[in-house]
């Protein structure tokens, strides 16, 4: 079930525009000073931006420094949708368009393609345009015709995005609906091979031998500790393939060789190599994730089900380990992936994370966003693998390696 977007003002709860449409057109209710207030508040701490925004109406262009009788009247001018085109009086998506999913977004180099599957005809003209998170546009418009737009056709928008970034966009209507998207953002590739980077919202959790992690429980898993991701970031889907490493690098280190199956005998040097190429290669800032960040990953984010391992706290559905892999790794994402959509989070192949280990770090850890030690000898390693028993597969479980060891069966997975 999804997250529930409910705005409570005026004694109701609201859960459409239609019905905050309604109270702004009832003249006695906008006449009184008390729900001037309440709705003034409800936009001061965020409530009223946030549910509008869920609702595909976004209030741009308002100055928070305003007084408040112009920040009122801006307010209702965009919530009502008097804008420039006649049909923002109607939301597009759910009445002339599908929503967007995660197949009708397709890069081609700087090229973005977004398909828009109609719902019916109207004789309304659509205006779409990319913004980024900032509300900037980053694209010319493109104004598309509706009158003959069918559930048997398709609209393709195409866009230059050259010099912008390929994951902070956002398609808008006519300036005053954002179309939704689907958390996936859209596959990269390079050189013919395909991956992608899964959104993780910023959170905060318990890092460390938490209860489900009692199979674990090592010295340097304590003390048990609050920590807040403070910004979104992104994780690789699966850990790196043989087939990406091998078309960035031109070679295949891996002991156990399979296009799809990760790439391992790895040093954390050679992973700091390989994400400089790749992000030449793609203009995007690829990076290993910090261990805080690996394990609220790892943990499902904001969508923990406070398992053991990656997905489950049955760890033959969710990972490749000594008791069911044979003795070697296998391809990526054939076991259930966790509550993300990310897969082999447990097992498989060690991931190589950012920090430099300290197994007293967490006695003094910052508890937003900690970056690990400053120095060190080894560097983390999370998740254990193919060759590791239940215990080093917990989410908990800490490891590490010099940083130029290859260890066969250590790979990694890229954060963004």
């Amino acid at each position: 079930m999804g997250e529930l977007n409910i705005l409570f003002l005026r004694g109701a709860y609201l859960t459409k525009i239609e019905q905050l449409r309604s109270l702004l057109n009832d003249v006695s209710v906008t006449n009184s000073d008390d729900f001037r207030e309440e709705l003034l508040s409800a936009l001061r701490d965020g409530a009223l931006a946030s549910w509008c925004d869920k609702c595909g109406f976004a209030l741009t262009g308002i100055d928070m420094s305003a007084d408040d009788k112009p920040l009122y009247e801006t307010i209702v001018k965009k919530i009502t949708g008097k804008t420039d085109f006649k049909a923002a009086d109607k939301a597009f998506v759910g009445n002339f368009a599908e929503p967007l999913k995660e197949d009708d977004i397709k890069f081609d180099d700087d090229i973005l393609k977004i398909t828009i599957h109609p719902i019916k005809p109207t004789n309304d003209k659509f205006k779409f345009v990319l913004k980024n998170k900032k509300g900037e546009k980053i694209s010319n418009s493109k104004e598309i015709d509706w009158k003959d737009k069918t559930k048997n056709t398709s609209v393709q928008l195409t866009f230059d995005i050259k010099g912008s970034d390929k994951i902070d966009f956002e398609l808008w209507v006519n300036e005053s609906e954002k179309v939704k998207t689907n958390p996936f953002v859209t596959p990269f590739t390079v050189k013919g091979v395909t991956f992608k980077m899964i959104l993780v919202n910023h959170g905060t959790f318990t890092m460390g031998a938490t209860p489900e992690m009692e199979i674990s429980r090592n010295y340097d898993e304590v003390p048990v500790h609050e920590v807040t991701i403070s910004k979104d970031y992104y994780m690789g889907e699966t850990p790196v393939t043989q087939a990406l490493w091998q078309a960035v690098m031109g070679d295949n280190p891996s002991e156990f060789k399979g296009d799809n199956n990760p790439v391992e005998k790895v040093s954390w040097y050679d992973c700091l190599e390989f994400i400089n190429k790749l992000s030449r290669l793609t203009g995007r800032k690829f990076r290993l994730p910090t261990e805080a960040e690996w394990e609220f990953a790892a943990r499902g984010g904001n969508k923990s089900n406070h398992t053991t391992y990656a997905g489950s706290s049955n760890l033959d559905e969710v990972a490749w380990c000594k008791s069911n892999s044979g003795g070697n790794t296998h391809p990526v994402a054939q076991k259930k992936p966790n509550e993300l959509g990310l897969y082999d989070m447990s097992g498989n192949v060690w991931e190589w994370c950012n920090d430099i280990y300290d197994a007293d770090y967490y006695a003094k850890s910052p508890s937003t966003d900690p970056q690990g030690p400053k120095f060190g000898d080894n560097c983390v390693m999370r998740g254990g693998a193919h060759s590791t028993f239940l215990g080093s597969c917990c989410l908990s479980y800490r490891d590490s390696n010099y940083p130029d060891n290859h260890y066969r069966g250590t790979g990694l997975r890229l954060a963004l």
